[in-house]
């Protein structure tokens, strides 16, 4: 009698759950996925007997033979919604979600998820950054946010994800965390151990890291490879010789702002705006953050030098700082960085020395200003130590997370494997062979035994050497 009872009871919620869920479309450039949508209502935290209400959206799995342990993939910025930020790898997940429900939950602050969104020009911050007040744009977007930053935190978030595991009855997940996402997985790790199958990270942020402190000489470690790779390939040395030189003269060019006139790449429009070192710097970073943006580097610091032609380089970061406004809610950016990075900030040696040299640190340090002070739980900077079977992905050229961090956090990982690929920037999860070793990972659920040999043969892009592409 109490397995009758009980089977019904798991009937009425299943029954109950598909009651709630409408057909959904998540939108992308040239396409996007079919999902089921709901609102589901979790605590607003901290003792409030508030609730909030969060937009989730499930992949049914497309076969007959699925199994119980869904896969819920986590955004990064942090700021971006996870129903956003998935059309764009849904081939990653494709195998996986023939057996496996995926769940994307956006998360508290983005998307559909009471959103902290805050009117920010993406544009004039790439290039004009030196003249706009960020204090006062912090403080004008607090006092537009609809709801208190102080509620929005990554732990705020971990929670939010054990209410709809628990919502859909699922007893193990598989997490799958990409940049800031890494963060939010590995404190749902530490929170609710019984409750992860697998983990798998993909441009890895070490839990006791204060993000952003190190972000300068990230970039100048990739830049510094990058020039030293031009100047050990012949055909990049011969068309575009001593490019250290080159870079270091441009540097030297824009130490007095210079006023440059350049297409609007979404208007079409002839724009004049101010190009100065901190331009440069943000222009730089950008580009840095894929293989295919980086393989373009040299051309456009030779344009940019040698003939004065600064077009390009502003044009292709133009276009990324606008894809990148679209995508992340600046008000949870403020609201975490604020209150669990910048509190810890420190000057790294080697900073000053740097493209960017402390411009992040004061840009971020300004703006949290105007934001309200929160408390951290201390254990929130604790290595994550776990012997639950973890993956880690790093991009060898990353800019943000590099390999260094994936190697700190996976040393205090009983099951844990750490996988770097070959010439590629931020985050690799569809790069090559990856998605095959992602599925078969999460199939097995064992990292240490995974052939990874096709890794092997993975690098970074060709450089362009005209505006026609690589050599041929």
């Amino acid at each position: 009698m109490l397995r009758i009872l009980a089977a019904s009871a798991l009937f009425l919620a299943a029954h109950h759950v598909q009651a709630q869920e409408e057909a959904c479309w998540l939108a992308s450039p040239g396409g996007g996925v079919a999902a089921k949508c709901e609102q589901v209502d979790a605590p607003l935290g901290d003792g409030s007997d508030q609730v909030i209400s969060l937009r989730v959206a499930r992949l049914g799995a497309t076969t007959n033979n699925a199994k119980d342990d869904p896969v819920f993939f986590l955004a990064g910025g942090p700021g971006q919604a996870a129903t956003e930020a998935y059309p764009g790898l849904a081939g990653v997940f494709a195998k996986l979600n023939a057996t496996r429900d995926v769940v994307l939950i956006d998360q508290r602050g983005t998307g559909g998820s009471a959103p902290l969104d805050c009117p920010i020009d993406e544009q004039t911050l790439a290039l004009d950054f030196s003249s706009v007040d960020l204090a006062a744009l912090a403080r004008q977007c607090l006092a537009g946010l609809d709801h208190d930053p102080r509620y929005f935190l990554t732990d705020h978030a971990a929670a939010d994800i054990d209410v709809v595991r628990r919502h859909f009855g699922y007893e193990t997940i598989n997490l799958v965390g990409v940049s800031y996402g890494t963060r939010l997985a590995q404190r749902y790790a530490n929170q609710y151990p019984d409750h992860v199958r697998t983990l798998l990270l993909d441009g890895v942020v070490p839990n006791p890291l204060a993000l952003g402190t190190e972000h300068a000489i990230n970039l100048q470690r990739v830049i510094d490879r990058l020039l030293e790779r031009c100047a050990n390939e012949p055909d990049c040395n011969a068309v575009f010789p001593d490019l250290a030189q080159t870079f270091d003269r441009l540097q030297q060019q824009v130490e007095q702002p210079l006023e440059i006139e350049v297409r609007n790449p979404k208007s079409g429009i002839n724009e004049r705006t101010s190009f100065d070192h901190a331009t440069l710097g943000f222009v730089i970073r950008l580009l840095s953050y894929s293989t295919e943006t980086q393989s373009l580097l040299p051309l456009l610091v030779h344009r940019a030098a040698e003939e004065g032609d600064f077009e390009p380089l502003v044009a292709q970061a133009v276009m990324i700082a606008n894809s990148l406004g679209e995508q992340i809610s600046r008000g949870l950016e403020l609201a975490i960085m604020c209150a669990e990075d910048v509190p810890l900030f420190s000057i790294p040696d080697g900073t000053e020395q740097s493209l960017l040299g402390t411009l992040l640190i004061e840009a971020a340090e300004e703006q949290c200003q105007a934001w309200p002070d929160v408390a951290v739980p201390a254990d929130r900077r604790l290595p994550l130590t776990s012997d639950v079977p973890t993956m880690l992905l790093s991009g060898e050229l990353d800019p943000v997370t590099p390999p260094s961090y994936g190697e700190t956090v996976v040393s205090n990982l009983n099951n844990g494997r750490h996988l770097v690929v070959a010439g590629q920037g931020h985050n690799v999860l569809p790069r090559g062979c990856v998605p095959m070793l992602v599925t078969e990972f999460i199939d097995t659920g064992d990292a240490l035994e995974l052939d990874v040999s096709c890794l092997d043969v993975m690098g970074p892009m060709p450089f362009f050497l005209t505006n026609a592409g690589p050599k041929p």
